[in-house]
């Protein structure tokens, strides 16, 4: 579950779709098209061509690299995940429409694969993440047990006793 609320991630989401509807609308819609009215039903009019589709997800990925630029929390693997499982939603009625593709669901599946896990950009996120995460791990403080193993020592009643002869002759 992501640690942002769902209107951060929804407000990110709804630019998107403004964008990425604009972009195809433009180069793939008819000329009297606009982004308002295809906004929600670009995947049914729009016919299906396996250029479009991966038009499209080099679009939505060039999105999610550039994000970082407007927004400093989008670099967030936790965010990213939520937008990108958004994405995938929007953009699974379209890739439905593939022959290959049986369902809805799988669509969804491989375009959430595609933009998250497959995704150069995510994952050098997610391992300087890490590398962070170790960072701190490493340089986290760590109590010195073996100092006060190795200083107290159980002593003697024969030295206890020679320390309080040495300390009575000391005050004498």
């Amino acid at each position: 579950m992501s640690k942002y609320r769902p209107v951060a991630t929804q407000r990110l989401f709804e630019e998107y779709k403004t964008h990425i509807t604009s972009i195809i609308v433009e180069e793939y819609g008819p000329s009297y098209a606009t982004t308002g009215e295809y906004i929600n039903s670009w995947q049914q009019k729009i016919p299906y061509n396996k250029k479009i589709e991966n038009f499209i997800i080099f679009k939505t990925k060039m999105y999610i690299h550039f994000l970082g630029n407007n927004n400093g929390s989008s670099t967030d693997p936790c965010l990213l995940q939520a937008l990108t499982k958004l994405m995938a939603k929007y953009l699974s009625g379209y890739t439905a429409r593939n022959p290959m593709v049986q369902t809805q669901e799988q669509a969804i599946g491989i375009l959430q694969d595609t933009l998250y896990n497959q995704s150069a950009y995510i994952q050098s996120l997610l391992n300087k993440q890490m590398e962070k995460r170790a960072k701190r791990k490493q340089n986290a403080y760590k109590p010195d047990n073996q100092r006060k193993r190795h200083t107290t020592h159980r002593i003697t009643k024969q030295e206890l006793i020679e320390i309080i002869e040495k300390k009575i002759s000391k005050s004498h």
